[in-house]
């Protein structure tokens, strides 16, 4: 609460911060959007999300539907963090989507030389045999938000359900749900 406190001190007090040229979507709207600027440098960040250290990352399929392995590299000298509804596209398995969340924590941080974790995932493409070992790529974007409950609950009939619904909704063929994902998503990003 106190950092809460002091932040609203420093915007009231423009310490800082400033506020930029106030301004309104239409003008006929009773909303206003006014832009807080920050005037010093941002800290660098004490971790680094899963794109920015994909290439040190080593994504393997478990043999579990539910669980995939997860190496960082020994390089990584900073916790990494992975949202949860990232996709993850299969290479010779089926692509996954991570149900929370995580923060791997390197073993060059921890001192512990442990170099994998398994991660809860779920499937969103049944099309494809589970095979050990093999690898996936980070897809680079989230879930829709309407899919967001059914990841969380860990229902994978009601996630497979809602995909075969969604390939209708949008004219694409079951046998492709990744690039279904894919089109799904790009109707949701806001750019």
């Amino acid at each position: 609460m106190n950092r809460l406190v002091k932040l609203v001190d420093c915007l009231i007090n423009q310490i800082g911060f400033r506020f930029g040229d106030i301004w309104r979507p239409k003008s006929s709207t009773l909303c206003a959007i006014i832009p807080i600027l920050r005037e010093q440098v941002a800290k660098e960040p004490r971790y680094y999300l899963l794109s920015d250290v994909v290439d040190k990352v080593t994504l393997l399929e478990s043999g579990n539907i539910s669980e995939i392995i997860v190496k960082v590299d020994e390089s990584v000298d900073k916790p990494v963090f992975v949202k949860g509804g990232s996709m993850l596209k299969g290479k010779g398995t089926q692509s996954r989507v991570i149900r929370f969340s995580v923060v791997l924590i390197p073993s060059r941080v921890t001192r512990i030389k442990k170099h994998e974790r398994k991660i809860s995932v779920l499937c969103i493409a049944e099309l494809d045999p589970i095979v050990p070992k093999k690898t996936f790529t980070y897809a680079g974007s989230s879930t829709p938000p309407r899919l967001h409950r059914d990841i969380i609950r860990g229902d994978q009939a009601m996630l497979w359900s809602k995909i075969r619904s969604l390939s209708s909704r949008f004219r694409v063929n079951i046998s492709r749900l990744t690039d279904l994902m894919d089109t799904v998503v790009s109707r949701y990003e806001v750019t």
